[in-house]
Formats: C-alpha cells, sequence, structure tokens
C-alpha cells in the first residue's frame, strides 16, 4: 500500500492511499474527507428523523435549543456561530423556536442583535428529550468502541478540528 503524498504538511501521511492499477487513481470514496462527510450525511439524516418525531423540530431547531440551554441567556449571532449558521439561518430559527413558546427574548427592542435568549420551561423540557436523544444516538455511534478507543478517538478529532481552523 502507498501512502498520499502531502506538500506542507510535516509529520507521517495522514491516510495510507489505496493500492490501484497504473493509470488510475484512487476512488473518492477512499479520502478521509469523503468517509467524515459520509459519517456525518448519515448521522445528520438518522438524528434529524428522530428528533422531528420526538419533538417536531427541524434538527437545526432542536441543535438551537441544545445550544441556549448549553449558554443561556445567548444572543442569535452567538447561536449562529456555535450552530455553523448563517446569522439569517439562525435569525430564522430562533424566530421558530420563539414562536413554539421554547424561548423567550430579553433586552434592547431597539436593537435586536443585542437582544438575549433563554429557554422557556417548555424548552427546558425539549432540551431534555434532545439530550436523550443525541446520548441514545452517540452511545449507538459508538458501540464497537472501547472506552480508552473512544476517548483516543475524541483527541484525535479534537486535533483535526484544531488543525482545520476551528
Amino acid at each position: 500500500m502507498s501512502t498520499v503524498a502531502q506538500q506542507g504538511v510535516t509529520g507521517p501521511p495522514l491516510v495510507p492511499a489505496p493500492s490501484f492499477e497504473a493509470g488510475s487513481g484512487p476512488a473518492y470514496e477512499d479520502f478521509f474527507s469523503y468517509r467524515l462527510v459520509l459519517l456525518m450525511k448519515l448521522t445528520e439524516r438518522r438524528t434529524a428523523e428522530r428528533v422531528l418525531a420526538a419533538t417536531q423540530l427541524t434538527l437545526s431547531e432542536g441543535r438551537a435549543v441544545m445550544i441556549v440551554a448549553a449558554h443561556q441567556p445567548i444572543r442569535v449571532q452567538d447561536i449562529a456561530s456555535r450552530s455553523h449558521l448563517d446569522k439569517s439561518q439562525a435569525s430564522r430559527v430562533a424566530e421558530s423556536l420563539l414562536e413554539r413558546g421554547l424561548v423567550r427574548k430579553a433586552g434592547s427592542q431597539t436593537d435586536r442583535r443585542a437582544a438575549s435568549i433563554t429557554l422557556t420551561d417548555e424548552g427546558q423540557r425539549i432540551n431534555e428529550v434532545l439530550l436523550s436523544i443525541t446520548r441514545q444516538r452517540n452511545q449507538e455511534m459508538l458501540r464497537r468502541l472501547t472506552l480508552t478507543q473512544r476517548r483516543r478517538l475524541m483527541e484525535q478529532l479534537d486535533r483535526l478540528i484544531e488543525d482545520a481552523g476551528h
């Protein structure tokens, strides 16, 4: 098995390249980035189905509830940053949660950016449901790994996230 050449990167190659016939390149599916995106998409789809069935929220709305719960009071622009949504998407999500009675706004009536958001009692209840779904989904995904492997995976993911410029 050959290794992927990495220009400008020090240390050992990150991903071994698969063997392939002369004249053909590696399959797209063999790249780490493809596999990471695939895992994310599969996970998001299954999680979104569970979140919708249990709460009638979209995945973005569910994430926003969990972000508010963890960081309240919080501004919409901070929800956007933490959820990796653009500000207009985060504003729509926050408005939807407000209309559903899951969050309340406090603060400036003249500057919407200065308003802070907190969960209502119903928002807290929904957050508990979302936490349960998230814990269960994580257990399912990691069930084949030992505790040591799980810790190591999280450490490696943290390194990759840091290197990606998060």
